[in-house]
């Protein structure tokens, strides 16, 4: 007799493929945090709780195959913004530890990581930063100084492979923004143009693949926005349409296992304005969003950690 190994990606095979939903707003902000399996389909359940209800407006988080990383962003009167950084472990249920700081205190931000790197970017101090920095995901510490996105900006979508980042969409303070960036994880520098989305916006979610990213929804003033549309890592150009969202809006927490991609809760810009759904693509085909089930409770703002994502590998 003799012993099979298991085959295949992980995320194929158990023992990772969680995604957690951290945050958000109801319209007053809470710091819950819900979790659910990605392979399958269904209700979120309660995993914790973050430390700090109040500053759970417009932050951003990374995530290895062991932790999640959460850099709050601020109260929703903008009257506190906040530098701190906490973490969870994905495997467990509980609440969140201390991590560090960013270099300073904003909100708005979005973020980036591979299986040793997160990357945050951009936000807003008043004004808008285009400063890029980086945290090393199996440590704790406070952010270093990476390098500068091309304009400065807020409420960007981010999402890696193992070697490159992209960053796309966002606002810089007086209109709106339809391109990409992308950077080198592994190393330290300023980005450099990728392409553009279909059109510009803000507040775009973005999950991948070890090869593809797909961009979904944001908003301008009006309308809020229902496509996905996508791009090869490897390459550079413009997005190809992928399809469409059941309804329109911005501020969806995402995520994905490299091979599905999952979008938790977001602002409508219609009456009920959030909602509480989550939707599921397969990132290698394209077509529309499919209804995965629902968050524990109505938000938008939620971010999205998983531990399977497109920037870890199989």
């Amino acid at each position: 007799s003799h012993m099979v190994m298991p085959s295949g990606p992980t995320e194929m095979r158990g023992g990772r493929g969680r995604a957690v939903f951290c945050g958000g707003m109801t319209p007053s902000v809470v710091n819950t945090i819900d979790k659910v399996e990605i392979a399958t389909t269904g209700n979120a359940v309660d995993f914790g709780d973050m430390s700090a209800a109040a500053l759970c407006s417009g932050g951003t988080g990374m995530c290895s195959s062991t932790r999640g990383v959460y850099k709050f962003g601020s109260s929703p009167d903008t009257s506190t913004v906040s530098k701190v950084i906490e973490f969870v472990i994905i495997s467990s249920s509980g609440g969140t530890n201390d991590f560090g700081d960013a270099t300073v205190a904003k909100k708005e931000s979005n973020s980036l990581s591979n299986s040793t790197r997160g990357l945050i970017f951009g936000g807003t101090i008043t004004p808008e930063t285009n400063v890029i920095e980086f945290i090393t995901i199996a440590s704790t510490g406070d952010g270093t100084d990476f390098g500068d996105m091309l304009q400065a900006a807020r409420g960007m979508g981010g999402v890696g492979n193992t070697t490159r980042g992209l960053i796309a969409s966002g606002y810089n303070g007086s209109s709106y923004i339809n391109t990409i960036e992308f950077v080198t994880i592994a190393t330290t520098g300023d980005s450099q143009d990728f392409g553009d989305l279909s059109g510009a916006r803000m507040n775009t979610a973005a999950v991948g693949s070890g090869t593809r990213a797909v961009f979904g929804g944001g908003y301008t003033s009006n309308p809020h926005i229902n496509s996905l549309e996508f791009v090869e890592f490897a390459t550079k150009g413009n997005v190809t349409d992928f399809g469409d969202f059941s309804t329109g809006g911005g501020e969806r927490g995402a995520t994905s296992n490299n091979v599905r991609g999952i979008f938790g809760g977001q602002h409508s810009g219609s009456s009920p304005n959030r909602l509480n759904n989550i939707e599921f693509i397969t990132i290698a085909s394209a077509g529309n969003a499919s209804d995965f089930g629902d968050l524990t409770e109505t938000r938008s703002g939620s971010v999205g950690l998983g531990d399977a994502h497109g920037g870890l590998g199989d």
